[in-house]
C-alpha cells in the first residue's frame, strides 16, 4: 500500500443486461472477503463483464470506446468518494453519469462512438468540434479516474500479449496503449518480474523514507543525552541490559533483511559484538547507552516500517518454491533487471550454478501463469491500485494448485487496499469460499433455486 495514499474503496458494483440476458451485483460491503468470485459457467458474460469495467476505467482512448462492443444496459460503480453509472442507450451512444460525495449535483454527458473514433493528437490541429469533443472525453475520463481510482485487468491471453502503457501529458494527450505479441512468453515474465523488483524496491525506499522522516536518531541521542532523567539507563547493569534487549529485537529480523540485501547491519554486527564482550559494571556503560539506544530504536523501526515488504518477496518466493517442483528461484540483488534467477532442481538437490539457470520462458505453462498471476496481485497491492480483474485464474492449473490459488492470492494482497474481482467456472477454486463472496447472476441464482454449485 503506498504509504500517504488515500485510499478509494469499492463498495457495490451493479451490471445489468450483460449480453443482453445476465444481471451482476457485487457488493464488497457484505462478506467477508475483497476478493470477490464471479462464478458461472461458460457463456453467462463473465469476461464481458471484466472487459467492461476495465474500459469504462481505462484512460486510453481507444480502450476506452471498446465499451460500445460489449452488449449491456447499465453498469453502475458505487465507491467511499461517489458513483459513476453508464447507461448504453444504444450501440453507437452512451450516457455516463458521475456523482463525486462531496458534490451537490450529479454531471451527465452523452457521448457516442463516432465521436471517438478520431484520434486526438495535439500536434495536429484540431477543429473546433474536435476540440470539444476531446474535452468532454478527457472531463469524462478524469471524473472516473478520481471516483474510481486505478484499475488493472489481467486477461485470459495474459501469456501471449503484453500490454505497456506510455503516460504523456494527460492534458495533451490520452495514454498511448501499445501491444506487443510474442511466440514465446519469456519476455512477458521477465518483464513482469522487472517491475515486481522495481515496485517492491520502491516500497521499500518509500518506507524507510518514511520511517527516517519520523524518527530520527540524531535528535534522539541530543536529548538524551541532555535528559537529567536516567529512565531505564539508572545503572551499569540496567544499561546494558537495555542495550542486549534492543539488540535481540533487532537480530530476530537480521538473517530475512540480509537475505535481501535491504539494511546493512556490518556496524550494527561491530557494535553488538562489542557490548557483548563488555563487562556489566564498567563505568561507561550508562553513556554509552544514552547514545546507542536511540541509535537500536531508529534502526528498528526502520525494520519494522520495510517489514510488511521484506516478508511479502520472502512469501513471494517461498510460495513458488513450494509448489513447483523441478524449479528453484532465488532472489539476487546483483542481477541486471529481474533479480530473480531460476534453477534446475535435480532430484531433492537444489543446484544453484549458473550453469543450470534457466529462463522463466522455460517453466511449464502452469507455472508461468501462476508466477504472473501472483506478480501481477503483488504489484497492484504494492502500487495502491483500486482494483484488480483477474479472468479465469485456474488456466493450466492443476486440482491441487486451484484448491490453495485463492488462500495466497489472499496473502499476498492483505497488507493493502488492493480489492480483486476474479472471474471462473471452476468449483474446485472455490470448494472452500465463503457463499456471500460468491457471485452468480441473478438468473442463474433463479435457475438453480439458491443451491450450490459445487
Amino acid at each position: 500500500m503506498g504509504i500517504g495514499k488515500q485510499d478509494k474503496k469499492i463498495n457495490k458494483i451493479t451490471v445489468k443486461g450483460i449480453i443482453e440476458k445476465y444481471d451482476y451485483t457485487i457488493d464488497f460491503t457484505s462478506g467477508s472477503s475483497d476478493l470477490k468470485a464471479v462464478y458461472a459457467e461458460n457463456g453467462h458474460g463473465k469476461t464481458n463483464l471484466l472487459k467492461l469495467l476495465d474500459y469504462l476505467t481505462s484512460e486510453n482512448q481507444s480502450k476506452f470506446r471498446r465499451i460500445f462492443t460489449i452488449p449491456f444496459k447499465e453498469v453502475c460503480i458505487e465507491t467511499t468518494v461517489g458513483k459513476i453509472t453508464c447507461f448504453k442507450e444504444s450501440k453507437k451512444s452512451c450516457k455516463i453519469c458521475t456523482k463525486k460525495s462531496d458534490e451537490l449535483d450529479d454531471l451527465s454527458l452523452n457521448i457516442t462512438f463516432s465521436e471517438l473514433e478520431e484520434e486526438f493528437d495535439i500536434d495536429e490541429d484540431l477543429s473546433e468540434n474536435s476540440k470539444d469533443t476531446y474535452k468532454k472525453y478527457l472531463f469524462i475520463v478524469n471524473s472516473i479516474e478520481s471516483i474510481v481510482g486505478d484499475v488493472k485487468f489481467l486477461g485470459i491471453n495474459r501469456l501471449n500479449d503484453i500490454r505497456s502503457s506510455v503516460t504523456l501529458d494527460r492534458g495533451v494527450r490520452p495514454l498511448i496503449h501499445e501491444e506487443i505479441s510474442l511466440d514465446n512468453s519469456d519476455y512477458i515474465l521477465q518483464k513482469a518480474l522487472e517491475n515486481l523488483s522495481n515496485a517492491l524496491i520502491r516500497r521499500v525506499q518509500r518506507a524507510s523514507a518514511f520511517s527516517n522522516g519520523r524518527r530520527g536518531s540524531y535528535a534522539q541521542i541530543v536529548t538524551s543525552l541532555l535528559d537529567d532523567d536516567d529512565q531505564g539507563t539508572q545503572n551499569k547493569i540496567a544499561a546494558k541490559e537495555a542495550m542486549e534487549e534492543k539488540i535481540s529485537k533487532i537480530k530476530n529480523n537480521m538473517e530475512l533483511f540480509r537475505k535481501y540485501d535491504v539494511i546493512s547491519f556490518n556496524e550494527f554486527s561491530s557494535i553488538a559484538d562489542k557490548i557483548k564482550k563488555t563487562q556489566k559494571d564498567d563505568e561507561r556503560l550508562k553513556d554509552v547507552a544514552k547514545i546507542l539506544i536511540p541509535y537500536f530504536d531508529s534502526l528498528e523501526e526502520r525494520i519494522q516500517v520495510m517489514l510488511p515488504t521484506v516478508t511479502l518477496l520472502d512469501n513471494f518466493i517461498n510460495t513458488l518454491n513450494k509448489m513447483f517442483s523441478g524449479v528453484e528461484i532465488k532472489y539476487n540483488i546483483r542481477h541486471i533487471r529481474s533479480n530473480f534467477d531460476f534453477f534446475h532442481k535435480i532430484g531433492n538437490n537444489k543446484v544453484n550454478n549458473f550453469s543450470n539457470i534457466i529462463s522463466p520462458g522455460s517453466l511449464s505453462s502452469g507455472e508461468q501463469h501462476l508466477l504472473l498471476l501472483f506478480a501481477q496481485v503483488i504489484m497492484s497491492s504494492t502500487r495502491g491500485d483500486t482494483l484488480l480483474l483477474i479472468d479465469e485464474p485456474e488456466i493450466s492449473l492443476g486440482i491441487p494448485w486451484q484448491k490453495v490459488l485463492v488462500k495466497y492470492i489472499k496473502e499476498f494482497s492483505k497488507d493493502s487496499s488492493l480489492q480483486i474481482i476474479m472471474a471462473t467456472h471452476s468449483p474446485i477454486l472455490l470448494y472452500d469460499y465463503a457463499d456471500e463472496d460468491v457471485i452468480m447472476s441473478d438468473r442463474i441464482r433463479v435457475d438453480q433455486k439458491e443451491k450450490k454449485l459445487w
